[in-house]
């Protein structure tokens, strides 16, 4: 006879490979059931070749597994370390709000840098915060998996899904809509770059985007919605200046806290939502202008 322990082992793998399964029927079932709608057509395609640093607007570039990339520019390629005897801390702009003004101009053999704060170099000092900016490795040496949130079972995430130094994955959709909504209710408005979005989809109310699993842009390129983007206190600080502006936050706190799931509402409570965490399911050159289709999700398909 089986101990209790041992039983409540092999309960336990039964759950979860009944999970997954499921998890998998539920993909298989989206791709047969995907109906392509047009939403609008991209506005905006920003790299931001620093994790927390400036953006760049692009006319066109490619969206790759590890997020947007144009000559030598790549998505997040680059990251701020403060480097002591014990770690490597990997800096962003809700420590050091300075850097959300930096901006970089990137060549095959150089990285400018500048600030409309500082003039352009090819160092960066940021005070004794952090000394100096580096670049770390070949991205396909990288094995950065998308980081899945603990708190919520977000079926979509896949251990093929990559990123370079984004926190969670590599691309991020917004609408110029949904910051005019926002905008409406803030005293200070605000820019999308304050938001750090890589792709700009106009054409639909406000955050219609709210409702897309997957989206299709052009001819070729298509990503899946992984989640819902948390905002944190980093979407306060200005870009043109490093200052914080808290009121974006505690705005958005206000009505951008979805009420289910009921696990993650207490969570949003505090990182209101706005724009798609996605990946990339198949690559593709993109510019602005080009056409957007979206399927918009099922209640069956957990986001």
């Amino acid at each position: 006879m089986l101990s209790s322990t041992r039983m409540y082992c092999l309960a336990g793998l039964g759950v979860t490979a009944a999970s997954a399964l499921l998890a998998s029927y539920l993909r298989h079932r989206r791709e047969e059931e995907m109906l392509w709608v047009e939403v609008g057509r991209v506005e905006d395609l920003v790299i931001f070749p620093i994790k927390s640093g400036h953006g760049t607007s692009v006319h066109k570039a490619t969206a790759t597994k590890f997020g947007l990339q144009c000559g030598p520019l790549t998505d997040r390629a680059f990251v701020v370390v403060l480097v002591t005897p014990e770690k490597m801390v990997h800096m962003n702009s809700g420590m050091v709000p300075m850097l959300a003004t930096i901006s970089a101009a990137i060549t095959e053999s150089s990285v400018v840098l500048s600030s409309p704060v500082t003039k352009a170099t090819n160092s960066f000092d940021l005070h004794k915060t952090v000394q100096r900016l580096i670049f770390v490795g070949d991205p396909e040496t990288f094995k950065n998996v998308a980081r899945a949130p603990n708190v919520y079972p977000f079926t979509q995430f896949k251990n093929t899904d990559l990123r370079l130094y984004h926190d969670t994955c590599a691309f991020l959709v917004t609408s110029p809509s949904s910051l005019d909504d926002l905008n409406t209710r803030l005293e200070t408005p605000v820019t999308m770059n304050q938001f750090r979005s890589n792709i700009i989809v106009s054409g639909q109310p406000a955050f219609d985007e709210d409702n897309w699993a997957y989206v299709k842009i052009g001819d070729s390129t298509i990503l899946r919605t992984l989640k819902p983007r948390e905002s944190c206190i980093r979407i306060n600080v200005r870009p043109d200046s490093g200052k914080r502006q808290n009121e974006v936050l505690d705005v958005m706190r206000k009505y951008r806290v979805p009420p289910m799931p009921e696990k993650l509402a207490k969570q949003w409570a505090h990182k209101p939502i706005f724009g798609l965490h996605m990946a990339l399911d198949q690559p593709g050159d993109i510019a602005v202008g080009d056409t957007v289709y979206a399927v918009r999700r099922k209640p069956e398909w957990f986001l």
